[in-house]
């Protein structure tokens, strides 16, 4: 889930390869409410990096700098099918 996320936020242009991921496939609440967050960026066309994000999760009280750092701590990702299968 990490990695899925991590990949999106450092190159958000492929967020079209999330078109068949839904919000109830991560299983980590942070997880659920960092990717309706970019969902809702991306609705919006507003940017998808770190500064948004934190000010759309602070908008419903989700935020949580600790884990939005271990999520940013992962490495990108090359396959994101592969991880989203």
């Amino acid at each position: 889930e990490r990695a899925v996320l991590s990949t999106i936020v450092f190159e958000p242009v492929r967020i079209y390869e999330l078109e068949s991921l839904k919000v109830d496939d991560f299983t980590h609440p942070f997880h659920k409410n960092l990717f309706k967050a970019i969902l809702a960026l991306n609705e919006q066309d507003k940017p998808i990096d770190e500064e948004f994000i934190k000010e759309q999760l602070q908008k419903s009280n989700s935020f949580d700098e600790v884990t939005f750092l271990d999520v940013i701590a992962v490495t990108p990702i090359s396959n994101l099918k592969t991880y989203i299968e």
